[in-house]
């Protein structure tokens, strides 16, 4: 990138006088070559500082990259993740090749991560093993380690951190109990008592003291603490070096059950320390900690727990002596507003510049009022710069004006930061989002105002896209990018504050905020949709503490040219008349979402709000039989009704596949129909219907619902088939499908996917995958469940060579199929072995290792049935009945049947099995021990009269299961040596058979 043209004098530009500078022999050095990216950042800060020139402020802009660079280049990541393979122990290095390639390049390594995954099963001798892979490496001379793991129980603590000889600056991060964090502080710190259970029979003289660690920062989880003394696991510190202490739990509780009860004492150098929240202390306690920081001359950072302020006379009295404290937090709970105003004179009289303090109104307008002229005050009088606060319990006209004090004294350069966000740079026209994250005190409430306000006082925003369009496009990247970063919740920092700036556009026609909760801590929000007269798309994700009348009020009354309205709510939400009747007002409204709402004992008359829709969704909710047939009659109204998604509807005490043929019945009347998505909660696939009828009558409405909606392309309707009709189903649907070619979608499946030379569009479930043994029944709460046929018979009619390809492997002229095991999913099985039809050579087809179930049964006997040469079939290890393996005698020219390790079940279906077996012409049987009368509940066999105790076999039932094959020509059987009574009943039984011709009976020797 080229340099940039030299600038022009400023006028505020200066030179030092001449006794300033100092003489320094000049050297010549390669110049380092600059990014694209750090010449942006370098030439947007000279923009910026054009108009006032300060040249301390720009060294120092420089000096921090310069420093930032450095400090990233040497702080080295090393991942270490442990895997059993074998039953041994073996450590997978995550990185390793970079890891060894970066050391090999450096002399000294200053910094380093450490980061353990999977160490539960493992011993701590085996987590020190990494530390000899590269012996070129010194990590003797390693300053600064930051140790992620688990529990600090996995290692051997005192030989792993003694190499680390010159240790400075240590940081953990454990996802253990608090009882590691006594246990660092046993390792560290020499003392006359043990604190953790860890080190009770450990000698002292086993202890590692880092002589030279400044720099100690654990991040634990802190929960189980009521029995540890924070000051007193502090004071084990006193004679150390550290000049930092930081204790936080992870999860940033503000509930935690420490106590600190004892005399507090610490490092005479500590220059930060900052303690979790604690709930229980007393006056001399607290006394001899604010003595301390009263009297410490070098402490510059404190953050620290508002239970101190329930002794406000002492903490004020001590903390006013201190000079040295620039940086002063308060954590955990609000604190009274009467101690908070106290506070607040004590503060202005310090050196403080970084100050936070979350206070509480306690029902009285008086005292918040005196509290925003404290503030003014404060901020007048002191030199803080950095502040977070935080005012609950308020009314929002108070919230106003603490904002405006906020504002006006940033807008006087006095105030520069804000709960982490730089207002000085808003005010500069450098608005930027801001990155706000886990602080105790944070509030959305405050925080909103103060943006929103700062929003309407700048008139030409920098950095903002200049059209309402670009704005939106930039919002749904920013929302994309949110759910990426936060998981399980539903709020985002950056988003909300994205949000406020919409009231810049006030031609603004979509605003989607699906991702940030609007509750009633930022009922503020209610004021950017007053500005935006212009929206038309509206999606929001509401609390049930938010008032919603409010919100619905609003939307009528300002933004009444709305057409799409997404609601969606956090949990069962009642729904009442009076929002009927509010929406009812919304002239404009065509497309309604509903989410998450409970109509069962509520007086629910939606059926007037959906008569003017074209669009209408509800997903999540919940009915009953008095609410659903006002939903019916509501469908039945509307003459204009375009797409209907009903999504996991709940019908309580009501009959659900009533309720759908109710539904489609209603719909068979319409004609506009485009998108149809009906899927009840309790009404799936794994379900049954009971009758034909039944059946029959939600295939004709189903017909009669395409053939009068000539424009669907969607047909989405989860009806119970799976086990009873879904080979019937399956090809009505697929010549529904080929008769009406408008239809695209079929239960949510696209059929263009399988007219796609890739799976780029295609189902996760139903892709090719490794095969394994299959011990489930398929999830049949989808609609996948009731696809895999009508998907086989568009994949064969589209490209067969593709079929053979991705889903077996083979060419098509094979003559044998092994599908043992077959596929871990079962409705991927189904999908084959409907396709195996098209290999018309086949002979031999083998399967093992499956859950079998009268649907896959179905499928394998119409698929069998349609192979001319199939000649030989094999099962292997299956717990099955007679039933379900029936299929086998759909082969036409079936010779050769052989069952391996198979448990036979008696379930009064051995009449039809005997029947076909003796019918068939099947001239080889082999059974290798086979099972028979095993309830599936038991793995191996029932107690019965004649039990045999070498094998286990059911003798009586053994010598049952040759009656089935009293037809067949050849019979190989295998038994234990000291089986006598099997090998006897089953000589006594084949001696019997008229057409046997060939029998091998093999004897298994004892081990």
């Amino acid at each position: 990138m080229d340099l940039p043209a030299k600038r022009k004098a400023s006028s505020f530009s200066f030179s030092p006088p001449a006794s300033k500078l100092r003489k320094v022999d000049i050297k010549i050095s390669k110049s380092p070559i600059i990014s694209k990216n750090l010449w942006i950042k370098i030439l947007s800060y000279l923009d910026l500082k054009t108009y006032y020139q300060i040249v301390p402020g720009i060294n120092k802009f420089f000096r921090s990259l310069v420093n930032k660079g450095a400090s990233n280049a040497n702080f080295v990541t090393f991942v270490i993740e442990f895997k059993a393979e074998n039953k041994q122990n073996k450590q997978k290095f995550i990185n390793k090749k970079e890891f060894a390639k970066f050391i090999s390049k450096k002399n000294l390594l200053k910094r380093l991560r450490l980061i353990f995954k999977n160490l539960n099963a493992y011993g701590p001798s085996d987590h020190t093993y990494f530390l000899n892979i590269h012996p070129f490496i010194q990590f003797e001379k390693v300053k600064y380690a930051h140790l992620k793991i688990d529990s600090l129980k996995h290692l051997y603590l005192n030989k792993f951190f003694s190499f680390f000889p010159l240790i400075k600056s240590l940081r953990f991060d454990l996802q253990s109990d608090s009882n590691d964090l006594l246990l660092i502080f046993d390792l560290f710190f020499a003392k006359d008592f043990i604190l953790s259970n860890y080190f009770k029979n450990i000698s002292k003289e086993n202890v590692y003291i880092p002589n030279n660690l400044k720099s100690l920062i654990i991040c634990a989880n802190l929960e189980k603490s009521k029995d540890i003394d924070l000051f007193e696991t502090i004071s084990s510190t006193k004679n150390s070096q550290l000049r930092e202490i930081v204790i936080k739990d992870y999860k940033r509780n503000c509930n935690l059950n420490f106590k600190a009860l004892r005399s507090f004492c610490c490092s005479d150098k500590l220059i930060k320390l900052k303690l979790p929240v604690f709930c229980l202390t007393n006056a001399e306690a607290v006394y001899n900690f604010c003595l301390y920081i009263g009297n410490n001359t070098i402490l510059r950072s404190l953050t620290i727990c508002t239970i101190l302020l329930e002794y406000i006379d002492i903490l004020t009295t001590e903390f006013t002596r201190n000079r040295s404290l620039t940086k002063l937090h308060f954590i955990g709970v609000e604190a009274a507003i009467e101690n908070s105003l106290i506070l607040f004179n004590s503060i202005s009289t310090m050196n403080v510049n970084n100050f936070s303090l979350a206070s509480r109104a306690f029902q009285t307008n008086k005292l918040c009022k005196e509290y925003i002229i404290a503030i003014d005050k404060l901020l007048s009088s002191s030199k803080i710069i950095k502040l977070n606060i935080n005012l609950v319990n308020c009314s929002f006209k108070k919230i106003q004006s603490l904002a405006e004090i906020i504002i006006n004294h940033a807008h006087n350069h006095k105030l520069e930061w804000f709960i982490k966000h730089n207002l000085k740079f808003c005010l500069q026209n450098r608005l930027e989002i801001p990155s706000v994250s886990g602080s105790y005190n944070y509030s959305t409430y405050l925080a909103f105002e103060v943006f929103s306000q700062i929003v309407n006082r700048i008139q030409n925003m920098s950095g903002l896209p200049v059209s309402a369009e670009d704005f939106t496009l930039k919002l749904k990247e920013l929302i994309k990018t949110s759910k990426l970063s936060i998981e399980n919740t539903k709020f985002s920092v950056q988003v909300f504050y994205y949000s406020i700036l919409s009231i810049k556009y006030p031609d603004l026609e979509c605003l989607n905020l699906i991702s940030i909760e609007i509750n009633s801590d930022n009922i503020c929000f209610l004021k950017v949709l007053n500005v935006l007269k212009n929206l038309k798309t509206l999606k929001l994700c509401v609390s049930n503490i938010f008032n919603l009348k409010e919100l619905l009020n609003c939307l009528t009354f300002c933004n009444s040219k709305l057409e799409n309205l997404n609601l969606d709510f956090t949990s069962d939400w009642v729904w009442r008349e009076s929002y009927t009747k509010i929406i009812k007002k919304l002239n404009h409204l065509s497309k309604l979402h509903l989410l998450g709402i409970n109509a069962i004992n509520s007086d629910l008359y939606i059926s007037s709000t959906i008569q003017n829709l074209q669009i209408f969704k509800i997903s999540y909710s919940q009915f009953n039989q008095e609410t659903f047939p006002y939903l019916i009659s509501g469908f039945k109204a509307c003459q204009n009704l375009l797409n209907i998604k009903l999504n996991k509807i709940c019908i309580h005490n009501y009959d659900e596949c009533i309720a759908m043929q109710e539904l489609l019945d209603i719909l068979k009347e319409k004609n506009n129909l485009t998108k149809i998505y009906i899927r009840f909660n309790n009404l799936n696939p794994s379900l049954i219907i009971q009758t034909r009828d039944i059946y029959m009558n939600f295939m004709q409405t189903i017909d009669l619902i395409v053939l009068n909606n000539k424009n669907l392309t969607e047909l989405s309707v989860l009806i119970p088939v799976y086990y009873k009709f879904l080979t019937e189903y399956s090809f009505h649907i697929y010549e529904l499908v080929k008769k009406y070619t408008n239809i695209e979608i079929i239960n949510t499946f696209k059929i263009k996917s399988c007219y796609e030379d890739n799976f780029s569009y295609f189902p996760e479930e139903l892709l090719p995958s490794e095969k394994s043994k299959c011990s489930t029944l398929p999830d049949t709460s989808r609609f996948l469940s009731i696809m895999p046929i009508i998907i086989s018979q568009l994949f064969v009619k589209y490209d067969t060579n593709f079929v053979v390809e991705n889903y077996f492997s083979q060419d098509l002229d094979t003559i044998k199929l092994d599908f043992n095991p077959p596929y871990a999913n079962p409705l991927l099985n189904i999908l084959v072995f409907s396709m195996i039809r098209i290999f018309e050579n086949l002979q031999v087809f083998i399967l093992g290792n499956i859950l079998l179930d009268p649907t896959i049964a179905c499928v394998l006997s119409w698929n069998i049935a349609l192979i001319p040469n199939l000649r030989k079939i094999v099962l292997k290890n299956l717990e099955t009945s007679f039933e379900e393996i029936l299929w086998v005698f759909s082969a036409q020219k079936l010779k050769s049947l052989k069952f391996y390790d198979m448990i036979l079940l008696k379930k009064n279906d051995e009449v039809n099995f005997k029947l076909l077996l003796q019918s068939a012409n099947i001239e080889k049987l082999c059974l290798w021990n086979v099972i028979y009368n095993v309830p599936r509940k038991h793995t191996l066999f029932t107690i019965n009269y004649y039990e045999c105790q070498t094998c286990h076999f059911d003798i009586e039932n053994q010598s049952m299961i040759f009656d089935f094959f009293s037809g067949c020509k050849a019979i190989k059987l295998k038994y234990a040596s000291k089986c006598v009574d099997c090998a006897n009943i089953v000589y006594d039984k084949i001696k019997e058979f008229p057409m046997l011709k060939v029998f091998v009976q093999k004897i298994i020797p004892d081990n």
